[in-house]
């Protein structure tokens, strides 16, 4: 009896181990893959594609690329465009243009359709750290009230620096509608190059209008022994700020990977408008002393007394030798 039921445990546990092989094999073997479908409108070729990425536009009609095969998305009727891709299920205002890609499960994607009554413009922008633009902007049309998501483009020797994806609330002004992606230039290692705007040049125009003051302290030639030293720094200011690239070497923060233009900021409180804020100073505050620059102006006096003395000893030394 014993050694019977040793068999048939034996022979159960033989059987666990195949299945679970068979499983594992199969599971090994199968392919994720995204799919999208017209929704309530056709493709110019079949029903449904199905591939590893899919890359949408939008308009009075749209396109669908999966892999090297794309087709015409035509809308229900003549009253409908077409706003984009969303996930299967989810509402109209989750549309999306641009690419998606695989990310290790399957998703089903819809393509999504708006009235035209309600369409509206919007602009995505790619620009730099520079403000010079990357890319030529692209106009997009959607429904107003809905929020899109945008994705970011990739750029040989660029990387976003803002976010990857940015959504906002379209409003029926479309120059309220402008999704813009910000880029820093990168090396290969994905470090940040830094740009210099001239900064050195700034620099001597301030440090000969310092020594240009400061020689006017002085007399004679202390007077022209400052200006002349104040001309020396700013031309050598002026020689810095020929350069244009520095060597930065800093690696690229990580962006947002969704930016709401809805939220409002730390650097810009109401959401809209522009980022920078001004200061407003109390009318009944002291300014602050600048003992730093108070100090290296009295240095400056001192030595172009200090010169002004030497010059006047050595005259007077050479009257009286005559």
């Amino acid at each position: 009896m014993m050694k019977r039921m040793r068999k048939t445990a034996v022979l159960m546990m033989t059987v666990c181990l195949m299945l679970g092989t068979m499983a594992v094999s199969v599971y090994a073997d199968y392919e994720h893959e995204l799919t999208v479908s017209p929704g309530n409108g056709t493709f110019s070729d079949g029903t449904k594609l199905s591939g590893e990425s899919i890359t949408a536009t939008d308009g009075v009609t749209g396109t669908i690329t999966v892999g090297d095969k794309q087709v015409t998305v035509t809308p229900p009727d003549e009253d409908h465009f077409v706003t984009g891709i969303k996930v299967a299920g989810r509402d109209n205002a989750s549309a999306t243009v641009g690419t998606v890609t695989l990310n290790g499960e399957d998703v089903d994607y819809v393509v999504a359709y708006g009235l035209k009554s309600n369409m509206v413009e919007y602009t995505v922008q790619y620009t730099d750290q520079s403000t010079n633009t990357v890319m030529e902007s692209e106009t997009h049309y959607g429904v107003i009230g809905e929020k899109p998501v945008v994705t970011y483009k990739y750029f040989e020797g660029y990387a976003p620096s803002n976010a990857y994806a940015i959504t906002g609330t379209l409003k029926s002004d479309p120059d309220e509608n402008v999704f813009e992606f910000l880029y820093n230039q990168v090396d290969n290692e994905g470090n940040v190059i830094t740009v210099v705007t001239g900064g050195g040049g700034a620099g001597g125009a301030a440090g000969g209008a310092a020594g240009g003051a400061a020689g006017g302290a002085g007399a004679g030639a202390g007077g022209a022994a400052g200006g002349a030293a104040g001309g020396a720094a700013g031309g050598a200011g002026a020689a810095d700020g020929g350069a244009n690239i520095g060597d930065g070497a800093t690696p690229a923060a990580e962006p947002a990977e969704l930016q709401d233009n809805d939220v409002p900021t730390t650097d810009n409180p109401e959401g809209e408008g522009e980022d920078a804020t001004e200061t407003e100073i109390d009318e009944n505050e002291t300014p602050k002393t600048n003992w730093a620059a108070i100090g290296g102006g009295a240095a400056a006096v001192a030595a172009i007394a200090a010169a002004a003395v030497a010059f006047a000893r050595r005259k007077r030394d050479e009257e009286a030798d005559k």
